[in-house]
């Protein structure tokens, strides 16, 4: 569920509420334009729990599916 996003400031949080195989989680995307054609973009996903063993870890997936989408057009 998208948190909050400003497209101004380039960012969008989201969380992920507790189920049975995770504890709450939060994500967060900055993208900052470096020149014309090239975005810095960062991802960082943090576990509410940190001792919560199921909770995943959303950068590298959410990263890949970004460049796998952007390889596309």
């Amino acid at each position: 569920m998208v948190a909050g996003q400003n497209r101004e400031d380039g960012y969008i949080l989201a969380a992920k509420g507790v189920s049975a195989f995770s504890a709450a989680e939060n994500v967060a995307v900055f993208v900052e334009k470096v020149y014309d054609e090239r975005t810095r973009v960062e991802v960082v996903s943090k576990k509410t729990v940190p001792t919560h063993i199921f909770a995943g870890n959303w950068e590298k997936p959410i990263l890949d599916k970004l460049s796998e989408m952007l390889n596309r057009k």
